[in-house]
């Protein structure tokens, strides 16, 4: 019964250095990303989100989360916009995992905020990209999401709304072009026939 207990105090021991070890990675990580060091960034934010994906517990995903957020914004400022979408959608995922086991009873947790988050990140690699009706409905999530967040300043809430209008108006335009376009050519089809 003792060796058992060791080995659980030992096996607690571990997971506590590597909580430790991941956090370290990730507060380095989110410097490097400040700091414009996006290479270094990206080095210690996949270090910590291995470790994180390893340790497999409630706390680690929300951690795992964290680093993967950060590593977005990371491959974002690369122009890595495939890479960071994959992450965002992978946060979007894990907190949406959170909330569904999370059974609180206040209408709004501090996820929904990350999640509202996440997917205002995710609009922009979006819009990077001109995907602009997945952009729009990526910023409408975000704004929705943030506007019924308890304690989510309006500024939040404004800045999605905003986002959403820009590119709805950029994919009206291209909806306007391609139904000109369409037309164009149904008409000169049209009129090569009657000939």
């Amino acid at each position: 019964s003792s060796k058992n207990n060791n080995n659980n105090n030992n096996n607690y021991a571990w997971k506590q250095a590597q909580h430790e070890k991941a956090r370290l990675l990730m507060r380095m990580g989110k410097f490097q990303r400040q700091a414009g060091n996006q290479n270094d960034a990206e080095q210690y934010l996949r270090q910590a989100n291995y470790i994180y994906a390893q340790l497999q517990e409630t706390l680690s995903s929300s951690y795992q989360a964290l680093s993967l957020h950060e590593l977005g914004h990371s491959l974002r400022e690369q122009s890595r916009y495939q890479e960071a979408e994959v992450c965002l959608k992978k946060v979007i995922k894990i907190r949406l995992q959170e909330n569904n086991s999370l059974s609180t009873t206040t209408t709004a947790t501090t996820t929904d905020v990350d999640i509202a988050a996440a997917y205002h990140d995710l609009g922009m690699i979006l819009k990077a990209q001109e995907r602009w009706s997945e952009s729009v409905t990526a910023f409408q999530t975000a704004a929705m999401m943030f506007s019924h967040s308890l304690g989510v300043s309006h500024r939040r809430t404004l800045a999605s709304w905003e986002e959403f209008e820009s590119c709805r108006e950029e994919w009206m335009k291209r909806m306007q072009v391609l139904t000109r376009y369409t037309n164009f050519n149904t008409n000169s089809n049209e009129a090569a026939a009657a000939a």
